[in-house]
């Protein structure tokens, strides 16, 4: 059973203990990538399209993941209600493999991806996964709780359990 390394850590956060403050129901307020939001501005085209996808997280929020390579993501979080921009905390080369599991119904995300070490001749992939349940605070997440499991060379670190 690939999960079966994972077994003896118990999942210490719920979804539905985390409910959203409130829903958005109205129209999609896109970025101001001219004004507040120009710093995201090489990504618009991208960001646009996953904001018009609709709501997916935290009641009024959008994650928009964007791939940046093989096993790379990166994601920016944005307010449906008013368009702003948020950048999300990981991502890229130094949490390798990330993957995101998150709902519009909770505030709560999980985080996984697999720990590497960098040196002059490159990065190293490592057979430790650390996986986070992080809080949305409104502004930025939170830490709620952290695992680390590890896996064999040849596993992705499993965000399901």
């Amino acid at each position: 059973d690939k999960y079966a390394v994972q077994a003896h850590q118990p999942v210490k956060s719920s979804f539905s203990e985390f409910s959203p403050e409130l829903y958005h129901s109205g129209p999609i307020v896109l970025p101001d990538f001219d004004g507040r939001d120009a710093w995201a501005k090489s990504f618009r085209t991208r960001i646009r399209d996953g904001v018009l996808g609709g709501v997916n997280f935290a009641g009024r929020f959008s994650v928009v993941e964007i791939g940046c390579g093989t096993s790379c993501r990166f994601a920016y979080v944005v307010d449906a209600s008013n368009g702003e921009v948020f950048e999300f905390p990981y991502g890229g080369e130094e949490q390798y493999e990330l993957g995101l599991v998150y709902s519009a119904d909770s505030r709560l995300m999980r985080a996984t991806w697999r720990k590497a070490y960098w040196e002059e001749s490159g990065g190293k992939d490592t057979s430790t996964c650390i996986s986070q349940d992080i809080l949305w605070n409104g502004s930025n997440f939170e830490i709620v709780s952290q695992r680390t499991f590890e896996i064999d060379g040849y596993s992705r670190c499993s965000i399901e359990y």
